[in-house]
């Protein structure tokens, strides 16, 4: 009755092992359920699986289950393959390991430490089997109760091991399952965009050297028709393309890069191969790309891929302008770093020139003070290096903002024969100072009023007709002729303007490169002559901006010749103005009060000495924070002008400036506040007028501008 009890009991846990390892889904979950059955059933502290790891040549313990206070094994530990199998067959009876007391029989090794270390004094092992390979073992440690009935432990240990051997091997399918889906996805994506990318595509198999046409362009269905439409065996085929449309010099390598064995070879390693050549299309050569891709897992055998073939005569040739541009792109920046050397090598030299002369000057001034004649004629040229040196640092200026896109024309009506003529008159002073001969003609001028920039248009001569006086030598001719030309456009009145000078002339060479930033003929320590190579650059930037052309001819030891054509628009029923008069613009000055705010001390004691020999008062400010308290202590028409500096440390000018016509009275509103600022450049004084200020002055200070701001709110 007993051992039919024990065997009833044997049965039910086996059913519920059962019944849990079907019904439940999660593999872990239903492997611990099992393993606390049976470790119930025999009342053991633990019940474990251990698995064989071939590679690692170890046992792993995968799985367990153990009473509640006692600590798990260590995942971690494993036992070697040999030692336990080994120790099953030393102490295996009838399948199973039944060891009752470990103290006993079990002395010294592995294994019995390990046992021991775990506070295991008995256990009994169920090896599980694949053939002759034990592949795991599932173990109780410490059952209390009697393990004469093993039907259990066997039968769960081959449930076990079974089960899970299925959900991995289901688990592989579904996940190679899964990896040819996105395999199948890819290929599919692969063959959509090099049918999209390429005008033809096709579809072979290495295996059967076989072809089917994905898509053919309306070339390809041109020279062969029907051919390509059904499937047909690829190397005939592929033959028939070379020798149709391939040129001659590139079919041997075509034939060979497109041979089944070769394409095999190739794709053994990689996933693309792509190889232009040139075909004959309708008597002229064009080249064309071929794009062969490897269908299915890259690491294994080729067997299908797609082959997609295009036309890229026109990606080729912008591949090859691409280049050239590059390359010329390349030689430009090369001559340009080279242009910026020499650049630089002058401008060390023309720097140096005026600044020698102002420092020496300056130092032969104060030694022959009680000269006064010797002094005035040191401080002239004191005051003609300062002039030369500013007209550098204007010309790179300058330069800088109209690559910036930052100067713009602004035309306003003006007397041509007035423009050129004050321009010609500042540079005939220079010239007749060297010993040249300076004349000036007007021909067939009609028009008279023009709307343009007299200020740009000013710049243009200067520039020109003061390259013609430092390269001509004393007793040199240099004629400025301003012709009207017959116009073209309605409106318009087209003007010639030439320039002609018997200097040292240019060679053809440099003629080319004239209007290039940083370019000279030869370098100032050859020539003698000043400058940064920027004037013909600025020049021919400002001609073009007014739409009009400009052209240079010269040869060497005879002279050159500028010529500059623009049309401009007529001004009609506008006179000359009168405040291009001359007038003494500091007359009525005298006891005018002015507040100069300005931080730096030298740029205040300039402006100071200046105004107060015009007899105007002057009081300082250092800051634009003490300019405004300066004039809210006094009433508002205590101040005549603000002079006021825009880079202040404090405060600056700007601020300053919205601060005084912030005052709640309104009569500070019409106090005349003026700009001074180095930044001498329209959008400055924009700038300072947008603030609140009534002018903008350039530093350094330009004494007659100057005074005609002044007048202009006396």
């Amino acid at each position: 009755m007993r051992k039919y009890e024990a065997h009833r009991k044997s049965e039910d846990a086996l059913r519920r092992s059962i019944d849990a390892i079907y019904r439940e889904k999660d593999t872990d979950a239903a492997v611990e359920r099992v393993l606390s059955i049976t470790a119930r059933f025999y009342s053991a502290d633990r019940c474990y699986l251990y698995e064989l790891y071939e590679d690692e040549e170890c046992y792993k313990n995968t799985y367990e289950w153990c009473r509640e206070g006692l600590k798990p094994i260590d995942k971690t530990m494993t036992y070697p393959q040999d030692i336990i199998s080994t120790w099953l067959e030393e102490y295996g009876k009838e399948g199973e390991v039944w060891i009752a007391s470990v103290e006993d029989e079990i002395r010294g090794g592995y294994v019995y430490d390990t046992l021991i270390s775990q506070k295991v004094e008995s256990i009994i092992l169920s090896p599980i089997k694949n053939g002759k390979t034990i592949v795991g073992f599932l173990g109780l440690d410490n059952p209390k109760k009697s393990v004469d009935d093993r039907f259990l432990l066997r039968s769960v240990s081959v449930i076990i091991y079974s089960e899970i051997a299925r959900r991995r091997q289901s688990r592989l399918q579904e996940r190679e399952a899964e990896k040819q889906k996105r395999q199948l996805e890819l290929d599919k994506s692969i063959i959509e965009v090099l049918a999209n990318e390429y005008a033809s595509a096709f579809y072979v198999d290495l295996d059967t050297d076989s072809l089917t046409p994905i898509r053919t362009d309306s070339a390809m269905e041109a020279h062969f028709g029907e051919f390509f439409k059904d499937k047909i065996n690829y190397s005939p085929a592929y033959r028939i393309y070379v020798n149709t449309v391939v040129q001659e010099d590139d079919r041997e390598d075509m034939f060979f890069a497109g041979s089944v064995t070769h394409l095999r070879e190739a794709l053994r390693e990689t996933s693309l191969v792509i190889k232009r050549f040139r075909c004959l299309i309708n008597g002229s050569e064009e080249i064309f790309e071929a794009k062969c891709v490897k269908v299915g897992n890259v690491n294994a055998r080729p067997k299908i891929i797609v082959i997609g073939i295009a036309n890229r005569e026109i990606e080729t040739r912008e591949e090859q302008n691409r280049r050239i541009e590059l390359i010329e792109a390349n030689k430009r920046a090369e001559e340009a770093s080279k242009a910026k050397s020499t650049f630089l090598f002058n401008m060390s030299h023309d720097i140096r020139t005026p600044m020698n002369a102002i420092i020496g000057y300056t130092d032969m001034a104060e030694s022959n003070a009680g000269n006064p004649e010797k002094r005035d004629e040191c401080l002239q040229k004191v005051k003609l290096a300062s002039h030369q040196l500013l007209s550098l640092v204007n010309d790179v200026l300058d330069m800088a903002r109209i690559e910036n896109g930052k100067i713009a024309i602004e035309e306003m009506p003006n007397d041509i024969k007035v423009a050129t003529g004050n321009c010609f008159q500042l540079s005939k002073q220079d010239g007749v100072a060297h010993g040249l001969n300076m004349t000036i003609e007007y021909r067939d001028i009609e028009h008279n009023m023009i709307f343009c920039d007299a200020a740009r248009l000013n710049r243009i001569f200067t520039n020109i007709i003061s390259n013609s006086v430092k390269y001509t030598k004393p007793g040199g001719n240099i004629s400025f002729i301003v012709e009207e030309l017959p116009g073209k456009r309605l409106g318009y009145a087209r003007f010639k303007f030439t320039v002609t000078d018997t200097g040292i002339g240019m060679s053809e060479e440099f003629v080319k490169h004239i209007f290039e930033s940083f370019s000279r003929e030869r370098s100032t320590t050859a020539s003698g002559v000043e400058g940064a190579g920027l004037g013909m650059a600025i020049t021919k930037e400002l001609v073009d901006m007014m739409g009009g052309t400009i052209d240079v001819k010269s040869e060497l030891g005879t002279g050159t010749i500028v010529s500059i054509r623009i049309d401009f628009r007529i001004a009609e029923n506008v006179s000359p103005d009168s405040a291009d008069e001359e007038v003494d613009y500091d007359k009525g000055l005298e006891f005018k009060r002015v507040l100069l705010a300005e931080d730096n001390d030298m740029n205040r004691e300039i402006a100071k000495h200046i105004l107060e020999s015009r007899g105007l008062i002057v009081e300082e400010a250092n800051d634009g924070s003490v300019a405004v308290e300066m004039v809210l202590q006094k009433a508002p028409d205590y101040y005549d002008y603000v002079l006021m500096d825009v880079q202040m440390p404090y405060m600056d000018g700007y601020k300053a400036t919205g601060a005084i016509r912030s005052f709640a009275d309104s009569k500070y509103a019409k106090l005349p506040i003026i700009a001074m600022t180095a930044n001498a450049f329209e959008e400055d004084r924009k700038k300072a007028l947008m603030a609140g200020m009534d002018a903008h002055l350039a530093k350094p200070i330009n004494v007659k501008d100057l005074f005609r701001t002044l007048q202009r709110f006396a």
